[in-house]
């Protein structure tokens, strides 16, 4: 279990003698500050915790000491920096001294590989994506703007719970519009098919309600055309949620014209290739040319194109 320690109150008037891309640095030299008795907190760690690209944003984990004893912090962070720290480490702890593995010889620098500093230069390509608005996710004002624009008064820990509040009630409210609406259509699409070919819709929800209990959904009456019922809706709902999961990574719903029935074609493969196999239903999946056709088409216009239209409605900083 993660243990979250509690934050201190702001300390004012105050000094902000370093600021940090890695909160973990920032918490070692605040332990270190009041150790030497000077009291000090930090600022913006925990949403850089959350999501690391917002450190750009946030200008970093800033280190909050009193202004009475800034000039005496600057010498300790600047002595820590020197390595002064490890050093005490290693005095205090000769096993804990690092030694080449090579010549035997402690004293050693880190180097970051360059194929490591390519990764991490892609992690923070692909976290840009997660940005309050990509629109001014280019330089570090637009990101600033984007927070001031959308009323988050960063940093602040109610201000992050007032963030992941508001983007679940958008992700919720996106999944449960976009896939009832989009269950609801296909649905209506498949009952006036099933009628034209003489099926009623009690039978079309056999039909679903089949995937659980195979043939044995026929005998079951108004029960099976019940589950078959809600079986539907939740699987609306779920492939709904993986949309909106997808768009709250990537920019997938900027073009819903385009994903949507993209992503309706992804549901028609996913649901004859992988969910009938896999289930109990009766019959076996073919690909006859007309039915098919008619099934591809609403689940790209019917099913896909309305979840995506939702996602983009009301996913906030996912428009452009």
């Amino acid at each position: 279990m993660r243990h979250c320690t509690p934050r201190q109150p702001p300390l004012a008037p105050c000094a902000w003698p370093s600021r940090y891309f890695d909160p973990r640095e920032a918490h070692i030299l605040r332990a270190r500050l009041e150790t030497e008795g000077i009291p000090a907190c930090i600022t913006g760690d925990q949403h850089i915790i959350v999501n690391w690209p917002l450190s750009v944003a946030l200008d970093c984990a800033a280190l909050q000491v009193p202004e009475g004893n800034a000039g005496r912090a600057w010498d300790i962070i600047a002595a820590c920096h020197a390595g002064v720290l490890e050093q005490d480490l290693v005095t205090a702890h000769p096993e804990a001294a690092e030694a080449c593995a090579g010549c035997g010889a402690t004293q050693t620098s880190a180097m970051v590989p360059l194929r490591a500093t390519g990764v991490g230069r892609c992690h923070f390509l692909v976290g840009a994506g997660t940005f309050p608005d990509p629109r001014f996710a280019h330089d570090v004002r637009g990101v600033r703007k984007a927070v001031a624009i959308r009323g988050w008064h960063v940093p602040g820990r109610a201000a992050r719970q007032r963030i992941c509040r508001s983007i679940m009630r958008s992700a919720v409210k996106a999944v449960c519009i976009g896939g009832f609406l989009g269950g609801a259509l296909d649905l209506a699409f498949a009952i006036g098919f099933a009628a034209l070919n003489g099926l009623a819709p009690a039978t079309l929800l056999q039909v679903i309600a089949s995937g659980w209990f195979g043939s044995a959904a026929f005998d079951m009456g108004a029960a099976s055309a019940g589950i078959g019922f809600v079986s539907h809706f939740a699987l609306s709902l779920g492939w709904a949620a993986l949309f909106v999961g997808l768009a709250m990574r990537l920019r997938v719903a900027a073009r819903p014209l385009l994903s949507g029935p993209v992503f309706g074609t992804v549901v028609f493969l996913g649901m004859r290739l992988v969910v009938l196999p896999l289930s109990a239903f009766p019959r076996p999946v073919n690909f006859d040319m007309q039915a098919a056709l008619y099934d591809l088409l609403s689940h790209m216009f019917l099913f896909g194109l309305p979840i995506a239209l939702a996602a983009r409605t009301f996913m906030p900083g996912r428009r452009t």
